[in-house]
């Protein structure tokens, strides 16, 4: 009797330690897993433009959706100045944790949206 007493803790000790490691490797952590950093352009044609982090710019281009994911964190500056080469309606978006937290759009033709956050 005093065995089967001994054998059943021991698998209690087993299936808690398992569980622990399971938590501690496995577990969901507290920061998201979206990017820290994304500037995101919607446009049904071609557009060119810059996109920077705290003063430092790179030069893009597209057509359509596109979403570019910077370097950096939430605590940066991020600006955007982008022109669309035709007509119709463009939307820049300024994302940081996942969230939107600057938008602008146009409808101009050639239009241009100039943001920063």
């Amino acid at each position: 009797m005093k065995k089967k007493y001994v054998a059943l803790i021991v698998i209690i000790i087993i299936v808690v330690l398992c569980c622990i490691v399971a938590l501690s490797s496995g577990g969901q952590s507290s920061k998201s897993d979206a990017p820290e950093l994304q500037v995101q352009i919607i446009c049904n044609g071609s557009w060119s433009g810059s996109i920077g982090v705290d003063g430092s710019s790179s030069s893009y281009d597209g057509t359509g959706n596109k979403t570019i994911t910077l370097n950096g964190n939430s605590t940066d500056t991020v600006s955007a100045n982008i022109q669309q080469d035709g007509a119709g309606q463009l939307t820049v978006k300024i994302i940081k944790d996942g969230k939107v937290v600057k938008e602008q759009s146009t409808n101009s033709k050639h239009g241009g949206v100039s943001i920063t956050d």
